[in-house]
């Protein structure tokens, strides 16, 4: 069965259709490297070969608060600034598909890692303080944070203090201003789906 005719939605030329090994891949980045800048536009197609155009959802961006846009990446759905890259605003969820507000940015420790010697970051969950590898996911290495001395401890928590004080996460909201808190099972609901609710209950 033949594809549809389709044609870019920036600069209006026949969109074609390809399947790429890896190696291929990387032979058209290397020439894609090589080349002036020209025509970008890149999109997922449907079973149809139709593009899939991403989603406006009901969160808002927490950098410049227009609304998010609903995206797949390699590790799945995620939402993401319809400004990119002038705006990195993201936002992520989590494999149910609710919203995942950030957390605090561990705070990197001159400690090492057991394994591979790197640095270790310094977090707090939900049994205190916890020391993880700076290379993770590459490297899974743990720090054992009760069995450091007393006075390292001590150190470490009060600097650890400081940097959530100084690094609060931004907070995510809906586009009709509430806070989204963690654990309140926020699915992303489509922005023109919402409106529609919305004027159905009015």
């Amino acid at each position: 069965r033949s594809r549809p005719f389709l044609t870019c939605g920036d600069c209006g030329e026949k969109l074609t259709y390809s399947k790429l090994s890896p190696e291929d891949k990387e032979r058209i980045v290397t020439i894609a490297d090589a080349m002036p800048v020209g025509c970008k536009y890149a999109a997922p197609i449907d079973a149809q070969g139709r593009p899939v155009n991403p989603e406006e959802v009901n969160v808002a961006c927490p950098s410049c608060e227009k609304p998010l846009l609903k995206r797949k990446g390699r590790f799945g759905p995620f939402l993401s600034c319809p400004d990119y890259p002038t705006c990195n605003g993201v936002v992520n969820l989590d494999r149910k598909g609710y919203v995942t507000p950030p957390k605090v940015p561990p705070l990197e420790t001159d400690l090492e890692c057991n394994k591979c010697e790197a640095n270790l970051y310094l977090r707090t969950g939900a049994r205190g303080p916890w020391l993880g590898c700076s290379k993770y996911p590459k490297c899974k290495g743990r720090g054992a944070w009760k069995k450091l001395e007393e006075d390292v401890r001590t150190k470490w928590e009060a600097l650890l203090y400081e940097h959530e004080k100084l690094n609060p996460p931004p907070k995510i909201k809906s586009t009709d201003g509430q806070v989204i808190e963690a654990g309140s099972e926020f699915a992303p609901m489509p922005l023109n789906e919402q409106e529609a609710l919305q004027e159905d209950e009015a």
